[in-house]
This record gives C-alpha cells, structure tokens and sequence, in this order.
C-alpha cells in the first residue's frame, strides 16, 4: 500500500471515528471484527493483536508529550 492510501485510509478513519461519536468504542470493535473476515487468516489477525497491544505499551499520547 502506498503512504497516500494510507493517508486516505487514515483520514477516513479518523472522521468515522468522530462520527460515531460516543459509540467510537463500538464502532472501532466492528470495524476490526468486519477486517478480520477480509482477511480470513486467524493467525494473521492474532499477530495483528498482539501488535498493536505491544505497540499500546510503547506509545506516549501526544497529549502527555503537551503536559510535560
């Protein structure tokens, strides 16, 4: 995928996110379980999960980075 697309795909995404508004929780979930049957690998989804938590671990949000 070209960073482009992932640009598009972010800004998406991220107005989604907005929209759904307080249901962004849920949303999010769907979102994730609708991808997962895109991609039917099981084992690629679990990789993906265990990922993105690893990443969680390591990532400052931007607005402790304001605060300190």
């Amino acid at each position: 995928m070209q960073a482009f697309e992932m640009d598009t795909i972010y800004t998406s995404l991220a107005h989604a996110i907005d929209t759904a508004g307080s249901q962004s929780e849920l949303f999010l979930a769907m979102l994730s379980l609708k991808l997962a049957t895109e991609i039917d690998d099981s084992k690629a989804v679990e990789r993906s999960i265990q990922s993105v938590l690893l990443d969680l671990k390591t990532h400052t949000p931007s607005i402790a980075n304001a605060t300190a």
